[in-house]
């Protein structure tokens, strides 16, 4: 089955095994359709095991993702490196 838009809202990245991410982003990538997005939000903790905007969409684009938007918050307000990321990902 693929889906238009996967969302994943809610911090989950904080809840994941490190070095789980990659392999979670492969298969949400799997499960869009063409064009399809998905789109996560998370804080940007600073701990050693944590997991960055930079690194979702460097794992994105390694499984066949482009960067479409990134956003500080979920109203749209311009991301800067701050402590909580909105990163949208289209499939092509």
């Amino acid at each position: 089955r693929r889906f238009d838009v996967i969302v994943m809202a809610g911090n989950i990245f904080l809840f994941c095994a490190p070095g789980s991410h990659l392999s979670i982003v492969a298969n949400l990538a799997a499960m869009l359709a063409p064009k399809g997005l998905l789109v996560a939000g998370w804080s940007q903790e600073s701990r050693p095991d944590s997991y960055h905007a930079d690194r979702f969409i460097a794992d994105g684009e390694s499984c066949g993702l482009a960067s479409s938007s990134t956003w500080a918050s979920w109203d749209g307000a311009p991301y800067s490196l701050g402590t909580y990321a909105v990163v949208v990902l289209q499939a092509t």
